[in-house]
């Protein structure tokens, strides 16, 4: 395992952060982590993907709109992509399948056994629903001798500065609030490991410094967890005990500290194989 602190120039990497003006923030949203990783996904699985005698099989659980769905789609034309989200929200000309279902429900349209790779990004389960739903059905879809991959991002910061701590400490008291423990990245090795069905079990970092001082990465980054925060705010601010304008107020308290600052977020990759019992 190895945590990197990114602020790369773009230039000199493989996948750099397209310049286009007008491609959709949740596109480019993983353009950004496309580049903070250099790729779309840690797990071993290329060379399966290319293959066009085994035609591999994809799903991507919270698939939102698509864009990763699109891109690797593109990379990777031999392979057969599917994606699942609980609101069809898939925009893009994409050729893969799209289910509408909630992965707590059970995704009973697919057979067990069913696909080579599984990637799940982002997902807001209580850790109950992580052990006794989520891990389970990634691993009973997933074929023996397959991989299944989560990203997420730790919900905490470092080197962060008072009016950071405050927010982010108020923001995780919000999803406590809803049985959402915010560090729960930290326990996906475990959850993988308890089903003893997975092996190989492997945890990448990658930390990155937000605002200004993380050059584009960081800009974009600043803005999805102020997004983020705003969409919140009527909970979080009442929970505060401020008032919404106070609570905008301090959201831009928060943005001239991290521009100010080099304070810094962690996105974590889990990933392993399903083995061949």
């Amino acid at each position: 395992m190895g945590c990197v602190c990114v602020k790369p120039k773009e230039e000199e990497y493989k996948f750099p952060i397209p310049d286009d003006v007008d491609i959709p923030f949740s596109q480019m949203l993983h353009y950004v982590h496309r580049f903070i990783w250099q790729g779309n996904f840690s797990s071993p699985v290329e060379e399966c993907l290319k293959s066009s005698s085994s035609r591999a099989r994809v799903l991507n659980v919270k698939c939102g709109e698509g864009a990763w769905l699109k891109d690797n789609a593109k990379l990777y034309q031999t392979a057969d992509f599917f994606g699942c989200d609980i609101t069809a929200t898939l925009q893009y000309d994409v050729s893969p399948s799209f289910l509408k279902a909630d992965i707590l429900d059970g995704l009973r349209y697919y057979d067990k056994n069913t696909f080579d790779f599984i990637y799940l990004q982002f997902g807001l389960y209580t850790e109950n629903e992580w052990r006794d739903k989520v891990i389970k059905e990634l691993v009973r879809l997933c074929k023996p001798g397959g991989w299944i991959e989560i990203l997420d991002c730790e919900n905490q910061f470092y080197n962060e500065r008072d009016t950071t701590s405050r927010l982010g400490q108020a923001y995780r008291l919000y999803l406590e609030s809803k049985q959402i423990n915010p560090l729960v990245s930290s326990l996906f090795e475990e959850f993988l490991s308890n089903t003893n069905q997975i092996i190989k079990i492997h945890k990448e970092e990658k930390e990155c410094i937000l605002g200004v001082k993380g050059g584009r990465v960081g800009k974009y980054l600043l803005q999805n967890i102020v997004t983020t925060w705003k969409n919140s705010k009527v909970l979080i601010s009442e929970s505060m005990g401020i008032t919404q304008d106070q609570y905008d107020k301090l959201i831009q308290q928060f943005i001239n500290e991290i521009n100010k600052s080099k304070t810094s977020i962690k996105f974590v990759r889990v990933y392993g194989q399903k083995n061949d019992r």
